[in-house]
């Protein structure tokens, strides 16, 4: 009996096959959940930090950042904790480097000194000294009063012969000393009054420009010591050595399908694909966006993967999950399905 019936199925299954009647073509692959795009921070097998923005939708990455640190510097990253998830430009670490510190510390003294000798020239000398000098200025002017009443005494004597022509030419030159000492003694408190030359204070000033941009130049470099969130996102944490941090943004989701070589040239853009959960009822729908053109291979296997778009997300679904995924092609007829199937 079980003879009458294969050769009965023998005649029957080509005229079945050859049937001028079409049906959907379906491929089917077990396939995992990314988020769209995805931030991380690593550290790399020389313990240099790096960030990154993952666009997984198209596989491309942007927005990289280096943290490079002068040989010998001592680098500490301290961790802010977020819980679940953060916002963006929320701090999430903060790293501190020991010579960025010290440096900024060092100039900001050295800045401070430049600022007060400046502010010094600029102002003149301290009130002791001015009063010093104003007391040298009395005592010159007063100087000038007496040696010109001692001069003008002298004159009349010198006149009715009272006194030799010598002693009048002896207080003549005391009266014209002291109206020197004068001038010299108001020319030194206006120094000591009024500052520095100008070009003393220009110089000054050129170190305190060149110091002020140095500290600039050297919190810029800590700024980005600060590692805020670019986009809002679920946030984690890692204990293992090349990454550190990852946030993922949460309003897009992906899924990564591996297609067979020979099923790929039935694969397009915009093909319809479902997705459905082991051992749930969700079935989800996404739109392929993009067909990768290098073989990847796995074991004897050979794929390309093929990204499609989650179009009806919802808070059940979750990067690292695996999905059923059915990629809907055309209408094809019966013969080529089995062909294909039959990976002909």
């Amino acid at each position: 009996m079980l003879r009458k019936y294969s050769v009965i199925l023998l005649f029957i299954a080509p005229l079945f096959i050859l049937a001028p009647f079409e049906v959907s073509y379906l491929i089917e692959a077990n396939s995992l959940v990314y988020s769209a795009r995805e931030w991380r921070l690593t550290r790399d097998n020389n313990g240099e930090l790096s960030s990154m923005i993952i666009d997984n939708d198209r596989n491309f990455s942007t927005d990289k950042t280096d943290y490079i640190f002068d040989r010998g510097d001592v680098a500490k990253i301290n961790f802010h904790n977020h819980n679940k998830s953060v916002n963006e430009n929320d701090t999430i670490a903060v790293i501190n480097s020991d010579v960025v510190n010290e440096q900024i510390i060092t100039l900001q003294s050295e800045l401070a000194v430049a600022k007060a000798e400046y502010r010094d020239k600029i102002t003149g000398e301290k009130a002791s000294i001015i009063k010093e000098f104003n007391d040298k200025l009395d005592i010159a002017k007063n100087n000038v009063e007496f040696t010109s009443l001692q001069l003008e005494r002298a004159e009349k004597m010198v006149k009715e012969d009272l006194i030799p022509q010598l002693e009048y030419e002896q207080y003549k030159n005391a009266n014209e000393l002291a109206k020197i000492n004068l001038k010299l003694a108001r020319k030194s408190l206006e120094t000591v009054s009024t500052g520095e030359k100008n070009e003393i204070l220009d110089v000054i000033q050129s170190q305190i420009n060149t110091l002020e941009d140095r500290i600039a130049i050297l919190q810029q470099k800590k700024d980005k010591y600060i590692i805020k969130a670019p986009f809002d996102g679920m946030i984690n944490y890692y204990q293992d050595s090349t990454n550190l941090i990852k946030i993922k943004d949460p309003s897009v989701f992906i899924v990564k399908i591996p297609v067979k070589v020979y099923e790929i040239g039935f694969v397009d853009l915009d093909d319809k694909v479902e997705l459905a959960i082991d051992k749930t009822d969700k079935v989800y729908n996404a739109t392929i966006t993009n067909i990768e053109d290098e073989i990847r291979i796995r074991g004897r296997d050979q794929f390309f993967l093929v990204t499609a778009r989650i179009t009806n997300p919802d808070k059940f679904i979750r990067p690292g999950m695996i999905c059923k995924a059915s990629i809907y092609s055309e209408e094809i007829p019966l013969y080529t399905f089995a062909k294909r199937k039959l990976g002909f």
